[in-house]
């Protein structure tokens, strides 16, 4: 995949199965509120597709999004060097990225990817993700340095006032 043309890569792992017309999942089990995460275009994206993603929180917080390609690779696609501030307000859906921003576009490597949401009380990010400066717009780990921001996550998503959720997707070569 590719964000602001520049080459994106997530984990091979079974995910959760997500709604045929959304690309949603129910992640409720770990969220504190509800929170709902979605693509515009469904769950199955071809190469050349653009990857839109919708946010929508029941409670206001900062929002993180995390993009997890089939090869381990993670990016932070939110915050991003648009919206470095991360604020959400409740009940709003929010688009990401937003017009006239950076684009997202399937590329290799193909297969099952995931963007994770997670909304807390008070700005957070991962310690890899502090260190690293905007590249393209966004943060990016390869996979081995991506293995302390799963652990990260986990330990946030199981925090009282946590609201959590993702989307699992497949990318394929073009059609």
């Amino acid at each position: 995949v590719f964000i602001a043309s520049s080459k994106i890569e997530a984990p091979a792992a079974s995910l959760p199965v997500a709604n045929e017309q959304s690309g949603q999942v129910d992640s409720s089990q770990k969220s504190a509120f509800e929170v709902r995460v979605g693509l515009f275009n469904g769950k199955t994206l071809a190469e050349g597709d653009e990857i839109k993603v919708w946010v929508e929180s029941e409670s206001e917080g900062y929002l993180t999004l995390l993009y997890w390609q089939s090869d381990g690779v993670v990016h932070q696609i939110y915050p991003n060097k648009w919206h470095k501030e991360n604020r959400i307000e409740a009940r709003k859906k929010i688009q990401i990225p937003g017009q006239g921003e950076f684009r997202m576009v399937v590329s290799e490597p193909f297969g099952e990817e995931k963007i994770e949401a997670v909304i807390t009380g008070q700005p957070w990010e991962t310690r890899d993700f502090q260190a690293l400066d905007f590249q393209n717009g966004v943060k990016s780990l390869d996979q081995a340095q991506s293995r302390g921001v799963r652990f990260e996550v986990d330990q946030a998503t199981s925090q009282e006032n946590v609201g959590y959720s993702e989307v699992p997707f497949r990318t394929i070569p073009k059609r």
